[in-house]
């Protein structure tokens, strides 16, 4: 069914994802589903939507259903965000909390780190889309399925974790942190997220223009001190020359 090539394992809600150079394989227990017949799911492979990638392929075996969605290369899943700077973590967040896709649509939209993809600094894409045939969870609202992606970005805790045991994070969190954690709305969350982007972008254009201010004058002093040797060298070679001639005479 698959190729033998490399590929990255990552876990979601409802089973295992393998990704691939150009595709993204969810493996999902048939236990989880609740259709009689695989044409049910087929139906989602004629969506188009511009937030998601497209479901290409549909298969199954006795126990597992695989479902293949299209990769770009160049987009990389939101797990891999923790490796990042700072300003396009909080870039990618803004991103995700303006885009609300969970109020776009009627159905169940994972948002968990490995069902997204990202590209920096402002582009998403989501793969998960369940119908009532597809297994979902209703558990938790989606303030704080919102709030554990803002935070699962921003820390190094996972996403279960920020799900479940926001009193530890609060714990360990920075004053940002802390800040998404007792936000009461989406709407506040983001205005958090884009004040704090701000600043951080802010502090590294003056600290990026310091240091160029800094190479400037570095530039200029090592040039002033080359002129000054070159100027020495001569008057020296100057003098050791009449130096020579009065000898001479």
């Amino acid at each position: 069914m698959l190729g033998w090539q490399d590929f990255k394992v990552m876990n979601f809600e409802f089973g295992s994802i393998k990704l691939f150079k150009e595709k993204i394989v969810y493996e999902i227990s048939k236990n989880l589903c609740s259709y009689e017949q695989i044409e049910d799911i087929e139906s989602l492979k004629k969506q188009n939507d511009v937030h998601f990638f497209n479901l290409i392929q549909v298969e199954e075996d006795d126990h597992t259903l695989y479902l293949y969605y299209e990769r770009l290369e160049s987009m990389k899943s939101l797990n891999m965000i923790k490796k990042e700077e700072y300003s396009v973590k909080l870039s990618i967040a803004q991103t995700l909390l303006r885009e609300n896709i969970l109020q776009q649509t009627s159905d169940f939209v994972s948002i968990h780190p490995a069902t997204i993809f990202y590209y920096p600094m402002q582009t998403v894409k989501y793969t998960y889309l369940a119908t009532d045939v597809l297994p979902q969870e209703h558990k938790y609202s989606n303030l704080d399925r919102y709030k554990a992606l803002v935070l699962a970005i921003l820390t190094n805790f996972s996403y279960e974790t920020c799900l479940g045991e926001k009193e530890e994070i609060l714990k360990r969190g920075n004053e940002l942190v802390k800040a998404v954690v007792q936000a009461s709305t989406r709407q506040e969350m983001l205005l958090i997220v884009e004040e704090a982007y701000d600043f951080v972008t802010y502090d590294y254009i003056q600290h990026n223009s310091t240091n160029k201010e800094k190479l400037k004058k570095r530039t200029l002093y090592a040039l002033a001190a080359s002129v000054l040797f070159s100027l020495t060298a001569v008057g020296f070679t100057k003098q050791h020359a009449n130096a020579q001639q009065e000898q001479i005479v």
